[in-house]
């Protein structure tokens, strides 16, 4: 039985498989909603919130998954 998502996981894990892993293939909060498809207000939530723990890095107003990020997002599917 699968279980739905977080929106947090759900980041993750676009960034992760778009290869957003480092500044240089950083994606745009745009480019987020575009395949999210979920209200802005969340996301920009959820993108706080995973920068502040550590997860996501924000530069040029570009996001990138961290290590730690993508540790946290591969032991949610273990």
């Amino acid at each position: 039985m699968y279980r739905e998502l977080s929106i947090h996981e759900k980041i993750l894990m676009i960034l992760n498989s778009r290869g957003a892993i480092q500044s240089n293939k950083a994606m745009s909060f745009d480019d987020l909603i575009g395949v999210i498809k979920e209200d802005t207000r969340i996301i920009e939530k959820a993108i706080l919130e995973l920068i502040n723990e550590g997860y996501v890095n924000k530069e040029n107003d570009r996001f990138y998954i961290t290590e730690k990020g993508i540790i946290r997002l591969m032991r949610s599917f273990s």
